[in-house]
């Protein structure tokens, strides 16, 4: 439930009490009784008793099949987990093309019946940035309408906008591109290198000229062979003969949460002008060296100079990614849980199959040794009886693991369902622990005496 995320359907009702426990424990003792009454109801007749090393050995067989097939199964939620662990690895380690570190964003909640035009959202939060900027060593202060890699963002159509001096592109062809409206500082603060042309100034945002920058993605795909820098668009419909140019190109960033393709994206300009502002979307973006807690202090409290019934809310944008790592997190976990269950049971299988075994045999074992068999030789004669169980329950499990891959196919980053490092990981870890599970009671019978072994029973 910890590590669950949010909107889990009646997880918060979720809970341990006593009727699951009487019920766990109920099942527990009905298990121990059927399986019980099954062997104390049986009445071999004398033909049976003759033949008891016939139905031993077939009992043994039984017993082999339900620890292999236990082996069997450990491999399946191993090789799943290894796949789930190789994903979510890769989704820590990707690239989103800003920094999270040292950013804060901040939701200011303006109460719509006082701040009931642009022009009041735009005098307002000019004067919150003003005192913002102020504050000691915050480096770049920036509004914005979103922020990546994920939540709600702006797009357009691809048909939906007109390149000066090219034929109009045919209404539903292209594609959706992302959409951002932000202030001079937003590349500064999120550290979203322009790497052609500029991106926008303090004079931009007084000027009447409407910029925008461009992603890469976004400039290949509007101007492709070409230099964007002063290239000009319009929007197709209502308002078309307004032009944007083109200033700069930035790198990518992820925007379409942590496991979607990058999409294109244009970066319009927010300029201190009142229809700049008439979508009522502002997000504070602030970057700054010092501690969380002390800058969402001062931040707070510079907003609550200006109007102390306006809420703020401060979160690291750092924490913000986070918790789009929630669910890929919460599915690793869950199935890694139940995959250390299964290997933890196929482990007592085979230790409680060759702990019997070994009992079973220790006469042959004495024989063995007063003929001349080593200590060394009975650890193998035990051991190779626990790694044929392994072998064969491993390659099973791994057929079978193969064949359900495909099944994770949806919830994997980057991973393919035949994962090279997760197939070989799964046996291993299987290996390791079935290695240790084997050499127990095969330590246990290379230790035995010939003379009280010859006198077992």
């Amino acid at each position: 439930m910890a590590l669950a995320p949010a909107g889990v359907p009646f997880l918060s009702k979720a809970h341990l009490d006593l009727r699951i426990a009487a019920f766990t424990v109920v099942l527990a003792l009905a298990c121990g009784v059927v399986f019980g009454m099954t062997t104390a109801l049986h009445r071999p007749d004398g033909l049976l008793v003759n033949a008891r090393s016939t139905l031993s050995r077939r009992h043994v067989r039984l017993r082999r099949v339900l620890v292999m097939g236990q082996i069997a199964a450990s491999v399946v939620l191993l090789a799943g987990a290894a796949l789930l662990l190789r994903s979510f690895q890769r989704i820590e380690d990707q690239r989103l093309g800003f920094t999270t570190h040292a950013v804060m964003t901040a939701q200011i909640a303006l109460p719509g019946f006082r701040y009931n035009t642009a022009a009041k959202w735009l005098e307002f939060h000019l004067q919150v940035e003003q005192a913002v900027r102020r504050l000691p060593d915050v480096t770049a202060v920036a509004f914005s309408d979103s922020v990546p890699p994920g939540g709600w963002q702006s797009e357009l159509r691809y048909s939906d906008l007109a390149m000066e001096g090219r034929p109009h592109t045919a209404p539903g062809v292209g594609g959706w591109i992302a959409t951002r409206r932000v202030t001079p500082e937003y590349f500064r603060a999120l550290d979203i290198p322009v790497i052609r042309g500029r991106g926008f100034t303090g004079e931009d945002s007084n000027g009447e000229m409407r910029l925008v920058v461009l992603s890469r993605l976004a400039a290949a795909r509007l101007f492709p062979g070409e230099d964007p820098i002063g290239k000009r668009f319009s929007m197709v419909g209502p308002g078309s003969d307004t032009w944007f140019t083109v200033a700069g190109v930035a790198e990518d960033a992820k925007n379409t949460g942590l496991i979607g393709e990058e999409r294109p994206e244009i970066y319009f300009l927010r300029r201190d002008v009142a229809s700049d502002w008439s979508d009522r979307r502002a997000l504070l973006v602030i970057g700054s060296a010092l501690p969380e807690a002390t800058v969402a202090g001062w931040v707070q409290a510079a907003v609550h100079n200006l109007d102390p019934t306006v809420p703020v809310e401060m979160v690291p944008l750092a924490q913000t990614v986070d918790k789009l790592a929630d669910q890929p997190r919460f599915e690793t976990a869950l199935l890694g849980f139940f995959a250390l269950m299964g290997l933890a049971m196929a482990a007592v299988g085979i230790y409680g199959i060759l702990a019997y075994l070994t009992s079973q045999r220790i006469q042959e074992i004495g024989v063995r040794m007063a003929l001349g068999a080593t200590r060394v030789n009975i650890l193998g004669l035990i051991a190779r009886d626990g790694l044929r169980m392994v072998l064969a329950g491993g390659v099973l499990g791994l057929a079978a693991a193969l064949g359900l891959a495909h099944v994770l196919r949806a919830l994997l980053y980057q991973t393919s369902t035949y994962d090279t490092l997760a197939f070989v990981a799964a046996p291993a870890v299987l290996c390791a622990v079935a290695g240790a599970a084997v050499l127990l009671p095969a330590q246990a019978a290379m230790k035995v005496e010939p003379t009280v072994a010859l006198r077992y029973e």
